[in-house]
């Protein structure tokens, strides 16, 4: 049973035991309804239909109004049925912005307990973290931060990402050190001790923290990744051409984990780093994402070249044209789990990550035609 992939979508904080409760009901989520346990009664069940089709609130609560008016005996409001947690402890932080912590605890450990079986508490396992800044609507400015953690060294967690905390407000944490300040005690104690299972002391480490240059400047404490001492990489002062700083050395000093703690370069820190008091390699440990340096950074502006660029670089009609049909053909070759592209979309610049990733994919197997 543990090679089958296990979902769990409830991110309601919810007491152990009815947290324990929804785990029972995600390994269910892989099952069609006609194979739901006959011993689950109605409220079971139909937690079990809103944590496999991520049905929404207002759906949940429309269907518990009809079932309600039938005479069922069920909640009459989705939070009700869902056991949602009432009482968090929220935060101010700034001016306009608030943090909640859920904590390694209570996100992770119900789900190591529900399937201890398939753990080996021989192997350390590795915790992979991002915390990057997503918008919550196009006509404002209201945002969230999460941090987000996943265990990328035990398959059967493999799809399953925590949320240890969030912050939300109109821009960005006022202040990193005040942002992370429970997420690093949190994530000190569980590197220190671990988590006791029936006994067993199961240890973590870090493996990444991946994020968007903007977000990793952030976490880092230090000037953003356009600034002329901006390159997390090496310690070069950067160039202005062109209307952008560049870094056109080659063998310039490189970073390393003591250079960044003892701040041998002044001008890159703007002070400390909460990342500091962790036990890692900074600078290994800390990496930018393929999403936004592959996808969304290089294959786009490559792109942007092909379809708008300079002359010298721009392709003509024909050959986007040509290029276009070529491509095409190459679709019995595409795994389908890759979003299909419409016929012309070298004519256009609106492509979203995964379009952008189709595209890198298509672009390799073209190359080696």
């Amino acid at each position: 049973m543990y090679d089958e992939e296990v979902q769990y979508h409830n991110l309601n904080l919810s007491s152990n035991d009815n947290h324990s409760q929804l785990l029972n009901l995600t390994a269910t989520n892989n099952l069609s309804n006609e194979e739901l346990p006959n011993n689950l009664g109605l409220k079971n069940k139909l937690q079990s239909w809103v944590l496999k089709y991520k049905v929404s609130h207002n759906s949940v609560n429309c269907i518990l109004n009809i079932m309600k008016s039938e005479g069922l005996n069920v909640p009459q409001d989705v939070r009700t049925l869902m056991q949602t947690s009432k009482s968090h402890e929220i935060s101010s932080m700034g001016s306009e912005g608030t943090y909640i912590h859920f904590g390694f605890e209570k996100m992770i450990l119900p789900v190591l307990n529900k399937f201890v079986n398939a753990i080996d508490f021989t192997i350390t396992l590795k915790l992979g973290i991002n915390i990057d800044g997503l918008p919550l609507a196009k006509s404002s400015k209201s945002q969230v931060w999460p941090i987000l953690v996943s265990i990328i060294n035990c398959k059967i967690f493999n799809n399953l990402v925590f949320p240890i905390g969030i912050y939300h407000g109109m821009k960005k944490p006022p202040c990193i050190q005040q942002y992370l300040h429970e997420f690093i005690i949190d994530l000190k104690s569980l590197l220190d001790n671990g988590f006791e299972i029936n006994g067993n002391i199961l240890r973590f480490e870090i493996g990444h923290m991946t994020n968007d240059a903007p977000a990793k400047s952030f976490i880092l404490n230090v000037k953003d990744h356009n600034a002329y001492f901006g390159c997390t990489t090496c310690a070069q002062e950067g160039s202005y051409k062109e209307r952008r700083v560049v870094f056109l050395e080659i063998n310039s000093p490189v970073r390393t984990n003591e250079s960044f703690r003892n701040k041998v370069n002044e001008e890159y820190h703007k002070g400390d780093s909460p990342l500091e008091l962790l036990p890692i390699n900074i600078i290994d440990v800390v990496c930018l994402d393929y999403m936004h340096n592959v996808c969304i950074g290089v294959t786009k502006r490559l792109v942007e070249f092909w379809v708008k660029g300079k002359k010298n670089v721009r392709l003509n009609e024909t050959s986007r044209e040509q290029i276009s049909t070529d491509l095409i053909n190459l679709r019995v070759y595409v795994p389908s789990t890759f979003l299909m592209l419409h016929t012309h979309y070298l004519n256009t610049l609106d492509l979203h990550c995964r379009e952008i990733m189709h595209l890198c994919f298509k672009r390799c197997a073209y190359t080696v035609s």
